[in-house]
C-alpha cells in the first residue's frame, strides 16, 4: 500500500467525486458514517459525546458525525470555532444540525475545561488541509483538549496540528486516531505516539489515481517511494513450490552463531529457518551449541566450529545460498576475523544481526565492503552503535536510508513497525507483530526465518517484505492464543505453521 502525502490524499478525494459523480458533502458524509459505524462497534457510547469542529472540512466531518450520534438516541454536545469563512460542506453540515434542533456552542477553553469527567472528546479541528503555525485561538483549544486526561479522546484522521508527513513538535493528544482509507509516514514512529494514540484504518471508498513519475517526484523525499505491507502484497510476492521440488532444489541456508552461554539464539534462528520453507538448514557452532541442535532442531546438519568456545575458524560458504551471521555468535576476535572473511569473499546474500552488527559497530571501516544486497537486522541500539545515537525514530529512519544508499545494503530496523529500507530509497514498514514480541531471542527468530527464504532464491527484498511480516503475523497469531504479557520468543516459532496458513489459505 503505497504511503501518500496531504496533498495526494486530498487529489484522491476530488478524483473518487469526479469518478463516482457524488458531491463532497456525500463523501464527507461517508467519511463520518465510518467513524460511527467503528465507534458504535468498538466503545461503550452510553457517555456524554463532545465533538470539537474547526470551520474546514474536518470540521464538517464531526459536523456530519455528530448528526449521525444525535439521530441515534446520544448525548452529543457540539464545539465549533468562530470563523470568518467556513468551508461550504461544513456550512451545509451546520444547517443540518439546526434542522434537528441540535445546538452549536462556541468552542472555547473554558467550556472544554468544564466537560464532564468520563466524557468521549471527538477532535476534528484541524485535518490535512492544515498549514502550520497553528493560530494561538486554536493552540489553546488543543492544549484544553489534550489535557483532559479524565476524558476518552478520538481524532477524526489525523490529531489536530499533526503533520502526516514531517516530524510533530505539538498536536492533539488523542487515545485513538481514526485514519482515513490510508495511514501517514508519521504513524510509524514511537515519538508520536503521543498523539495519535492507537490509530485505525477506515475504508471510506477513496480512489487513487496512477501518479506520474513527474508528480511523485515533487512530493517530500521519503514519501515518493514508502510503503505499507499489508497481506494481499505478501501474498503476491510468494511463489508455489514446483511438484517435483526436492531438498537440492529449495535452498541451503547456512547460520552462524551459538557461542558458549548463546547457544539459545542459535537455536531459536535454527528453528525458524527450518519453518522457512528451506530444503536444508545448517548451523556453523560449538560442540555445545551443536549438542543442543541435536536436541531441539535434529532436521538441522552441522559443521562444527574449529574453536571450542565461539563459532570461528576456516569456513567455505560456496554451496549455500545464504548465511546468516550473528545470533549468539559472541565478540571475540577469531569471529570478528571470521565475519571480514566472509564480507569480503561472499558469493551469496549475507544476513546480519545481533553479535554481528556489534562487530560491525567496531570496525565500521568494514560497512564499505560489504557485498551488495546485504541485509542488515539491528534494533535501535545496534543501528545506534553503527550510525550514532539518535532520540527519534524518524531521524533514525533518516540515517538508515542514507546508510543503505551508501552501502548498497538493506536495513531492517526492527521496532512496532518494522522498516525495511531499500538502497533505491524505497521503504517499506510493516503492519504485523505486537508488544509481547519485545522479548528476547525475537529477533534470532527473524534472522533463521529471512536467511531461509533467501535460500529459496527470493530477493533479499521480498525475501524481507514476506520475513517481517510472516514473523509479526506469527507473533499476532501467538499473543492471541497465549496473551502478549506470555508469549515468548520460541512461541513464534510454533505458530509459524498457523501464520504460513493464513499467508497460503487452502
Amino acid at each position: 500500500m503505497k504511503l501518500l502525502s496531504d496533498r495526494q490524499i486530498r487529489i484522491c478525494d476530488q478524483y473518487t467525486i469526479e469518478q463516482e459523480g457524488i458531491a463532497s458533502i456525500d463523501l464527507m458524509e461517508r467519511a463520518a458514517s465510518a467513524c460511527y459505524q467503528w465507534m458504535q462497534n468498538h466503545l461503550p457510547l452510553a457517555r456524554e459525546i463532545v465533538v470539537i469542529c474547526g470551520s474546514g472540512n474536518n470540521g464538517g466531518d464531526g459536523l456530519a458525525l455528530a448528526r449521525l450520534l444525535h439521530q441515534n438516541g446520544l448525548k452529543v454536545t457540539v464545539l465549533l470555532i468562530e470563523s470568518e469563512r467556513y468551508s461550504s460542506d461544513n456550512q451545509h453540515n451546520q444547517q443540518k444540525l439546526g434542522e434537528i434542533n441540535l445546538r452549536i456552542e462556541k468552542a472555547e477553553p473554558e467550556r472544554i475545561a468544564a466537560i464532564s469527567a468520563g466524557s468521549l472528546i471527538v477532535d476534528a479541528l484541524l485535518g490535512t488541509g492544515f498549514t502550520a503555525p497553528l493560530r494561538p485561538e486554536i493552540e489553546g483549544l488543543i492544549e484544553a483538549a489534550s489535557a483532559r486526561y479524565d476524558c476518552l479522546k478520538i481524532s477524526l484522521d489525523l490529531p489536530s496540528g499533526f503533520s502526516g508527513e514531517a516530524p510533530v513538535d505539538f498536536a492533539f493528544r488523542a487515545n485513538i486516531t481514526l485514519c482515513f482509507q490510508r495511514p501517514r509516514l508519521q504513524f510509524f514512529f514511537a515519538e508520536n505516539e503521543q498523539f495519535l494514540g492507537r490509530w485505525e484504518l477506515l475504508d471510506i471508498g477513496l480512489q487513487v489515481p496512477v501518479f506520474e513519475s513527474e508528480a511523485i517526484n515533487q512530493e517530500p523525499p521519503h514519501l515518493q517511494n514508502a510503503h505499507y505491507i499489508t497481506l494481499k502484497e505478501v501474498r503476491q510476492l510468494l511463489r508455489k513450490s514446483s511438484r517435483f521440488a526436492h531438498k537440492g532444489s529449495m535452498g541451503r541456508a547456512l547460520l552462524i552463531g551459538g557461542a558458549d552461554g548463546k547457544t539459545g539464539a542459535l537455536t531459536l534462528a535454527v528453528g525458524s529457518c527450518l519453518r522457512s520453507g528451506v530444503g536444508l538448514t545448517w548451523a556453523y557452532c560449538t560442540p555445545a551449541a551443536e549438542r543442543a541442535l541435536h536436541i531441539l532442531a535434529p532436521e538441522a546438519q552441522i559443521i562444527r566450529s574449529e574453536y571450542p568456545e565461539f563459532p570461528a575458524g576456516s569456513l567455505n560458504t560456496e554451496s549455500f545460498q545464504a548465511v546468516g551471521f550473528g545470533p549468539g555468535c559472541g565478540m571475540a576476535q577469531e569471529t570478528a576475523n571470521l565475519l571480514k572473511l566472509l564480507i569480503q569473499n561472499a558469493n551469496q546474500p549475507l544476513v546480519l544481526d545481533a553479535d554481528a552488527l556489534t562487530i560491525l559497530a567496531e570496525h565500521k571501516t568494514w560497512l564499505s565492503f560489504l557485498p551488495p544486497y546485504t541485509l542488515l537486522t539491528p534494533h535501535p541500539g545496534e543501528f545506534d552503535r553503527i550510525t550514532g545515537k539518535h532520540t527519534k525514530g524518524w531521524d533514525r529512519l533518516c540515517s538508515a536510508i542514507t546508510l543503505s544508499q551508501k552501502t548498497g545494503t538493506l536495513i531492517v530496523l526492527k521496532g512496532a513497525f518494522s522498516a525495511l529500507v531499500c538502497p533505491d530509497g524505497s521503504v517499506f514498514f510493516n503492519s504485523t507483530g505486537n508488544p509481547g514480541m519485545a522479548t528476547a531471542g525475537s529477533g534470532d527468530v527473524l534472522t533463521g526465518l529471512l536467511s531461509g527464504l533467501i535460500a529459496q532464491g527470493y530477493s533479499c527484498r521480498d525475501a524481507a517484505i514476506i520475513g517481517v511480516f510472516l514473523h509479526g503475523l506469527a507473533g499476532d497469531l501467538a499473543a492471541s492464543a497465549l496473551s502478549e504479557n506470555a508469549l515468548k520468543a520460541g512461541d513464534l516459532i510454533e505458530f509459524l505453521p498457523e501464520a504460513w496458513k493464513t499467508l497460503i489459505p487452502g
